[in-house]
């Protein structure tokens, strides 16, 4: 199957893959997600699942591997429909995009609040506004987790654990560097440059040193909780053609 893809600029493209290739998506959603999803929670997908192999039908497979009751935001919902979902559900954790997360608990907030909101929230696709997490918690009282990922990754590429010190790369699938932009010179820890990938086990599509347009930094020395995988600083932003940079996917 192939996947249409909208996470990096310059002319539209496909990115195939097997279904070998999703399984280890899906293998990789299935971890980072127990790190704060509970066997009997409700969980909130507020990315598109209606076709097979979608992002959304991923995360779904995922969190019945968890034991977790997944369940899909009504396609074509605006922010007062999916507060109003989350009301009449409400779910322990909720997975989305940083805008669509930030607008509905403001909403929420400004109608008197007064519900369980999810204790846990998942933040992808976009770059994470500096005002969502202290947003999320006045609001929802809500640990936001951030992920770091694009279609051309396999839609899974980094996220954070419940130290909140970076983003832990999938290293078993993905090689990441960060370069000069210009001169495609490898940066050291701490400095920020683009991130360009190498996949590792991509049968239908392997990438060899491919330019995502992203522009992040590797996090220097171990996080705290252990883990021997490299940080992605939890700040990516997106590279703007011509000169000049914009904040991006993430």
């Amino acid at each position: 199957m192939t996947l249409p893809t909208s996470g990096t600029s310059g002319r539209p493209k496909r990115i195939c893959c097997t279904a070998e290739d999703l399984g280890a998506t899906v293998d990789f959603f299935h971890h980072g997600l127990a790190l704060f999803v509970r066997p009997d929670d409700v969980v909130a997908i507020d990315f598109s699942g209606i076709h097979p192999e979608s992002l959304g039908d991923l995360l779904v497979r995922a969190l019945g591997r968890l034991g977790a009751r997944p369940l899909l935001v009504p396609p074509g919902c605006n922010t007062v429909g999916l507060v109003d979902f989350l009301r009449q559900e409400s779910p322990g954790v909720i997975l989305g995009t940083p805008g669509r997360l930030l607008a509905a608990a403001r909403l929420s907030a400004g109608e008197g609040g007064g519900l369980p909101w999810p204790r846990a929230a998942l933040a992808s696709a976009e770059a994470l506004p500096p005002e969502l997490e202290p947003e999320l918690r006045r609001c929802w009282g809500c640990e936001l987790f951030a992920h770091w990922g694009m279609t051309e990754t396999g839609f899974g590429g980094a996220v954070e654990c419940t130290c909140h010190t970076g983003q832990h790369l999938r290293e078993t699938e993905l090689l990441v560097e960060i370069v000069d932009p210009v001169t495609g010179v490898p940066l050291a820890p701490g400095l920020e440059g683009e991130i360009v990938v190498t996949t590792l086990r991509r049968r239908a599509m392997p990438l060899i040193r491919y330019r995502t347009g992203d522009l992040g930094r590797f996090l220097p020395g171990e996080c705290a909780c252990g883990s021997v995988l490299r940080r992605l600083a939890r700040e990516v932003r997106r590279a703007v053609a011509g000169g000049g940079q914009q904040k991006g996917s993430s």
